[in-house]
């Protein structure tokens, strides 16, 4: 499943995500990490 990207931060500003062991989340935080330490 694909999600725009940005969405992750649009879920924090609303409250974050119902529950954060749905894999996108899990995959959201990794490729987060990911950018920070790359930039």
């Amino acid at each position: 499943m694909e999600y725009a990207k940005g969405y992750v931060y649009e879920l924090m500003d609303n409250g974050g995500p119902t529950n954060i062991m749905e894999p996108y989340f899990v995959e959201a935080v990794d490729e987060m990490m990911r950018a920070r330490t790359l930039s």
